[in-house]
């Protein structure tokens, strides 16, 4: 999805395709259109394949992902402000697909999640302070991933998910 500064939010993953040139492009330069319930990156008219970095005002990247064909393919990176990594997800044609980690900003592990073909399968949880979530039971694509407010360590939310599907409660 775009933001109104020109910058991707956390809908981006990247991964070359073999025998692919190579182009890089940072992401105020691409347009996003939202075609069959999928957003499509395009550069200069065409669907986009290659690589997407920003960087902050002070030129350390925080955003790194891959596109082909205009989709989100591969591995997707995001990090704080600080340097440390604040995501790792991986996507192919456009879907969540395999492993993603998410860290809070001290470095600690907040989450790591599994994805088929779009769909949360699993999901383990971790407090600020690294202790596991135990309320957190996403297994098979049913239950309840619990999201924590790393500033006071209240629960933030609870997201429900069935069929690997998130809905509200």
């Amino acid at each position: 999805k775009w933001e109104g500064s020109g910058l991707l939010t956390l809908t981006c993953g990247g991964g070359l395709v073999r025998g692919m040139k190579e182009r890089t492009v940072m992401s105020d330069q691409l347009e996003c259109k939202e075609e069959g319930g999928e957003d499509v990156y395009y550069h200069e008219g065409k669907p986009f394949t290659g690589r997407v970095k920003d960087f902050d005002k002070n030129r350390q990247k925080f955003h790194a992902c891959n596109l082909n064909e205009g989709l989100l393919d591969g591995l997707w990176v995001t990090w704080h402000n600080n340097g440390n990594k604040e995501n790792a997800l991986f996507w192919s044609k456009g879907s969540m697909h395999g492993r993603s980690t998410h860290w809070y900003k001290k470095g600690i592990k907040e989450r790591e999640e599994h994805w088929e073909n779009g769909k949360l399968m699993s999901a383990e949880v971790w407090k600020p302070n690294g202790e596991r979530c135990p309320d957190t039971n996403v297994k098979d694509g049913n239950g309840v991933m619990v999201v924590y407010d790393v500033h006071s360590w209240p629960v933030l939310c609870r997201l429900a998910y069935k069929d690997g599907k998130y809905v509200e409660d």
